[in-house]
C-alpha cells in the first residue's frame, strides 16, 4: 500500500484518500482500453499527477513514461521507487516553450495550461490565482519506441499534445489511446479528425474519455 502524498490544499484527492478509493480511480476507464491492448511493452502517461495511473500501469507494462510538470515531488514520493516508472517534469505540447498552468482551488487534478480559449474560465473563482511556469516539450523529442498505450489527461490541452507525438502515432502499430476531452477542450472534433488522418479510429467513449485504436 502507498501512503499517498497529496498536494497541499487539495480537498478532492484528500477525501479520495481518506475514503480509500484513490488507488481505484481510473480503473474502469483503463479496463475499457485494456481489452484492445495487444502488447504490454511501454506506456506514456501524460498528465500523471500524483501517480495513481502510473502505479496501475506499472503492474501491466514493462516501462511507464510518466509526464507531470507541476506535481513531480508528490509523484516521486508516491511512485518514484518503482523501478519501471520513469518520471519527466515536463508538460507535453507540440513545441519547446514555457507555459503557465493554473490550479483549481480544491482539486489539484484540475491544473490547466492557460490558453486564449480558456482564459475566461481560469479567471473565475473556481481557480486559484497562483500560477505555475512549466516547460513544454514534444513527446517525439524523447525517441520512445514500442509504445503500446498512451493516456492523455491534460484538462483540455489536447491537440498540441497529439501533434507533438505525431512520429510515434505514425510509426507504431496497434497503439491504443485514452484521451480525456472534457468541457475545456475547445477543439474535440479537430482532435478526432487529426487522429483519423493518422489512421486512428474511435472505438469507445466513457463520460469524458475517448478511446482510439490505430487501424491496419
Amino acid at each position: 500500500m502507498i501512503d499517498w502524498k497529496i498536494p497541499s490544499g487539495d480537498l478532492f484527492y484528500s477525501k479520495c484518500k481518506d475514503d480509500g478509493i484513490l488507488e481505484g480511480m481510473g480503473k474502469f476507464e483503463f479496463n475499457v482500453a485494456l481489452k484492445f491492448i495487444k502488447n504490454f511493452r511501454n506506456v506514456i502517461d501524460i498528465g500523471a499527477h500524483i501517480g495513481e495511473t502510473s502505479y496501475r500501469y506499472s503492474r501491466y507494462f514493462k516501462k511507464v513514461y510518466a509526464f507531470e510538470p507541476v506535481y513531480g515531488n508528490e509523484l516521486r514520493q508516491n511512485v518514484g521507487s518503482i523501478k519501471n516508472i520513469d518520471i519527466y517534469d515536463f508538460a507535453a505540447s507540440d513545441k519547446e516553450e514555457d507555459k503557465i498552468m493554473i490550479r483549481s482551488n480544491k482539486n489539484s487534478g484540475a491544473t490547466v495550461i492557460k490558453t486564449k480559449q480558456n482564459s475566461k474560465e481560469l479567471s473565475s473563482s473556481r481557480f486559484s490565482k497562483h500560477e505555475f511556469k512549466v516547460s513544454c516539450v514534444p513527446i517525439d523529442k524523447f525517441g520512445f519506441e514500442d509504445i503500446d498505450f498512451v493516456k492523455i489527461d491534460t484538462e483540455g490541452y489536447v491537440l498540441p499534445v497529439i501533434k507533438g507525438m505525431e512520429n510515434i502515432l505514425k510509426n507504431t502499430n496497434y497503439l491504443v489511446m485514452q484521451i480525456e476531452m472534457n468541457h475545456m477542450t475547445p477543439n474535440k472534433q479537430e482532435c478526432i479528425e487529426y487522429l483519423n488522418k493518422l489512421n486512428y479510429i474511435q472505438f469507445d467513449k466513457t463520460d469524458v474519455d475517448y478511446y482510439f485504436l490505430k487501424s491496419s
